[in-house]
């Protein structure tokens, strides 16, 4: 598969976890682009393919970029749309990081624990507080999308 077909295929997936987990578009661009540039060059992107470069292990690589970009960073969210990301920036931070990578990064719960550092039940317990939290914001709001 080509760089440009697993864009095409699994682009929005990658941007839309950058952009859960670090709420502002411009930042999430560049850490998607870069994660896409070093997936292409590492190992060559023939031999990633041929091993199955899958979603899940590039959303591994944005989410690494995502918290490279964070770290001592005083960077405030700046999404306004869609309104259900915006919800989505509300929550606690793990919680966020846990719902982007299972949502949007498909990862299982315990693979989000692994890429996160917590225990499997703690992971468990931030997907089901963090979706019942956003489930109350969005019957609170009215949030649809």
């Amino acid at each position: 598969m080509s760089p440009e077909a697993f864009w095409d295929l699994h682009g929005s997936s990658l941007y839309a976890l950058a952009c859960a987990v670090i709420g502002d578009e411009k930042a999430a661009s560049r850490v998607v682009a870069t994660a896409m540039v070093d997936l292409y060059s590492s190992a060559g992107w023939e031999a990633r393919v041929s091993r199955g470069i899958t979603l899940r292990s590039a959303a591994a690589c944005v989410y690494d970029g995502c918290r490279a970009s964070l770290a001592g960073s005083s960077t405030k969210r700046t999404m306004a749309t869609p309104p259900l990301m915006v919800l989505l920036g509300e929550l606690e931070g793990c919680q966020r990081a846990a719902l982007a990578l299972c949502v949007f990064g498909g990862h299982t719960y315990q693979q989000a624990a692994a890429r996160l550092d917590l225990p499997s039940d703690v992971a468990a317990d931030l997907l089901t507080s963090g979706l019942r939290d956003l489930w109350a914001a969005t019957l609170r709001t009215g949030t649809t999308g």
